[in-house]
């Protein structure tokens, strides 16, 4: 599975420093899987595509997860 995230806010009272508005946007890809009916799992992965003065250098995030039940 595929998908594109987009956000926007605007900020009426800003504090000094502080944008007006600000925008971001991301896009991955997942997996899913379910092995029988007592355990599931999903692997994601996203990049973020727009740059903001909080973004960090590393724009890259994956996420597993495994879910085990009895």
């Amino acid at each position: 599975m595929g998908f594109f995230d987009y956000g926007a806010v605007s900020n009426r009272e800003r504090l000094s420093g502080e944008p007006r508005s600000t925008e971001l946007a991301g896009a991955g890809a997942g997996v899913r899987f379910d092995r029988a009916p007592w355990a599931s799992g999903r692997v994601d992965f996203a990049r973020q595509l727009t740059r903001t003065s909080l973004s960090d250098e590393d724009r890259n995030r994956a996420h597993v997860s495994v879910v085990v039940g009895f």
